[in-house]
């Protein structure tokens, strides 16, 4: 709806007792008029955008001072030379304070109608009819993450690309300032609808294991926030029918919302096609002995059948009531290489040329299936490192050595790190800017999306076993078309014969093939540890022409893509929230403030300068060396702006 301008020659009678920015009758539209006094200055703005709202234009603010006040159209940049641009639309509205200097203003000069409704060439682009509605929505739900960092970047694109407002960077940053201080409450209140959350939940997956625990606040008689445990039943099914490895990886790491610090295990798995899992994940305060326990007899119960668990010496892992947790369950734990090596402080100082170094000497240790393929690793890692490290590496062999775990018959299929863990953290790495209702819905999203993706994928192989596996087959082909078998013995059922490398006559190895249960027996221990073809049995079996090599049994079964296809067929449970959730009184977990680092120099105490808490308002401390819990500070604060943004959260979510 376009601006009606007046002559102010033509209407000037009327203009001396007019003192609003807008007329309105049933008959005529809501308007601008140049020559328009206001009271304030205020009071002009707010003329001026109630017309504008009126008219579905938006406007965009060019000067704001005391003696200029400028708008125009939001449908351009409003750069150099605007006004002269045939392409975008030449509205604008100029104020200026009276010559009274009594604090009223007038609107001095209307240029233009709107023509960014136009088509073709008359206008640059156009504009949404609930831009000032979208723009005021995206504000309220926004949140930054910790220290803001990004987040003025992030604002600025999300307003354009949804609102086409192209805000400025002083503009945003006020914006995420006020946001970042006054979004306490939307943390606080996502604590209270978690309860009725896990309700929801354990309402769409009946079967999973979904536990919220709570404990008693020191400061009230109610309940405070611990931890919780999720495991979908979907995830245990997909376990259960041998779509995974049987091993877990374990890692931890934190949410960096800035509010209310917490500690995320993770548990992880790899599905036949070498795909990572996630099993089942935590929310906890720390990574301690406790909580780790906590989640480990859960995470064993919901998957039993695992010989192999992933993972760093982090604290809580290397205590002795998880190494007997995990004895009982005859599950051994496997320490990742990459940590061991950043463990190592001489692993930055080894000289890098055209030997291999030091991390692919520490890996060729770990993954060698032999004790003399490990012995020959070792003491080339030996001439890499001083004596003081040489007994430590040494020492821990039967933690990441793959020779050790082949010897007591557990199979790590190629896994010699936690990466799997790894990347599931920096998978979540925006997650982990949320708050706790939001964090806990990304990520049930993600893995929900994930199964279903991997579901529609394994119908479209047509190849017998799944892709990791036909790659591994074919790169072991390729392989044996370089070896020569030398001599063949066929005794009934079992198939032998030595195959040797042309390139090392010396390394010859004697392979045995049972043909009626398909088992290959090999000294290489190839097979052993992950489960597939060797290179010296493909060699036997391309020689021995009577036999299949591209037979699927002389892998694991759950190799195969028939198998790999059946275990991810399973139910999934909808995603989103489809309810009301009910606001509860669980209150947000205790947070104390860490000190900070110590001032160089001292402030003098003195009657003068008295020291004044900002939290209780008592003299003689800091705020974040206040003896009133941090969390019972927050909650004082913040509690009426949260139940009333709990009570409204499902417009924001």
């Amino acid at each position: 709806m376009p601006c009606i301008l007046l002559a102010p020659e033509r209407c000037e009678g009327f203009i001396k007792d007019i003192k609003f920015h807008f007329y309105t009758s049933l008959t005529m539209p809501t308007f601008l008029i140049e020559g328009t006094t206001f009271d304030s200055k205020q009071s002009m703005k707010a003329s001026i955008l109630q017309a504008t709202t009126a008219s579905t234009k938006a406007f965009r603010i060019v000067v704001n001072r005391d003696h200029r006040y400028l708008v125009c159209c939001a449908s351009h940049n409003a750069g150099k030379g605007w006004r002269k641009n045939p392409f975008v639309c030449p509205w604008s509205v100029e104020c200026k304070p009276s010559s009274t200097h009594d604090g009223t203003w007038k609107i001095v000069n209307i240029v233009g109608n709107h023509t960014c409704s136009d088509g073709g060439s008359n206008r640059k682009r156009n504009y949404h009819r609930n831009s000032l509605e979208d723009a005021s929505q995206l504000l309220q739900t926004f949140i930054p993450s910790k220290k803001c960092r990004g987040a003025t970047h992030q604002l600025t694109t999300m307003m354009k690309a949804t609102d086409g407002l192209d805000l400025k960077a002083g503009q945003a940053h006020n914006i995420v300032q006020e946001k970042s201080l006054n979004g306490m409450h939307v943390h606080i209140g996502q604590y209270l609808l978690l309860p009725s959350y896990f309700d929801w939940l354990k309402e769409i997956d009946p079967d999973g294991n979904l536990v919220l625990e709570t404990q008693p606040c020191s400061w009230t008689n109610k309940e405070q926030f611990k931890r919780l445990y999720i495991s979908f039943s979907y995830v245990q099914k997909f376990w259960r029918k041998g779509g995974c490895l049987p091993l877990y990886a374990v890692d931890g790491t934190f949410t960096m919302s800035g509010k209310f610090k917490h500690t995320i295990l993770f548990a992880v798995s790899y599905d036949a096609n070498n795909k990572l899992v996630m099993l089942a994940y935590a929310i906890c305060d720390k990574e301690n002995e406790d909580n780790w326990l906590w989640f480990l007899r859960k995470l064993i119960n919901n998957f039993p059948g695992s010989k192999c668990i992933l993972g760093d010496f982090v604290k809580g892992l290397q205590s002795h009531s998880i190494a007997e947790l995990l004895a009982n369950n005859n599950i051994k734990f496997s320490r990742c290489v990459r940590h061991m090596c950043l463990n190592c402080k001489t692993a930055h100082a080894v000289p890098q040329g055209k030997n291999r170094t030091f991390e692919e000497i520490c890996f060729n240790l770990a993954k060698a299936l032999t004790r003399e393929r490990y012995e020959s690793c070792l003491s080339e890692l030996h001439e890499k490192i001083g004596e003081d490290h040489r007994d430590w590496w040494s020492s821990k062999y039967n933690q990441f050595a793959s020779y050790h775990f082949i010897e007591n018959g557990v199979k790590r299929y190629g896994k010699v790190t936690s990466n799997a863990a790894e990347q599931l953290n920096s998978v979540h790495t925006d997650n982990r800017t949320l708050p706790i209702l939001l964090l806990l819905e990304s990520i049930n999203i993600w893995s929900v999306k994930m199964f279903f993706e991997r579901k529609v994928s394994a119908r479209n192989v047509t190849e017998p076993l799944t892709n990791f596996a036909f790659e591994n087959h074919t790169k072991m082909l390729e392989l044996a078309s370089r070896r020569s078998v030398s001599w063949v013995e066929w005794n009934g059922t079992v198939v032998s014969g030595v195959v040797t490398n042309p390139a090392n006559i010396l390394s010859s190895v004697r392979v045995s093939l049972e043909t009626n249960n398909h088992v290959i027996n090999c000294p290489c221990k190839y097979v052993e540890d992950t489960g597939m073809l060797c290179v010296h049995a493909a060699a036997l079996l391309r020689h021995v022409q009577t036999l299949d090599v591209n037979s699927i049994h002389w892998y694991e079964s759950r190799f195969s893509n028939t198998s790999y296809a059946d275990a991810y067929d399973v139910e999934l449970p909808s995603t989103g929230l489809d309810r009301a959730l009910k606001v509860s009184d669980l209150l947000p977990p205790e947070h104390k403030a860490t000190a900070g680092r110590p001032r160089r120099q001292r402030i003098p105490s003195g009657p003068s300068n008295k020291t004044i808490c900002l939290a209780c308002g008592q003299t003689g401390h800091y705020q974040k060396t206040c003896p009133r819990p941090s969390t019972k500070v927050r909650w004082d604060n913040n509690k009426d702006k949260a139940y009333a943004w709990a009570q409204h959260y499902f417009k924001y979510i």
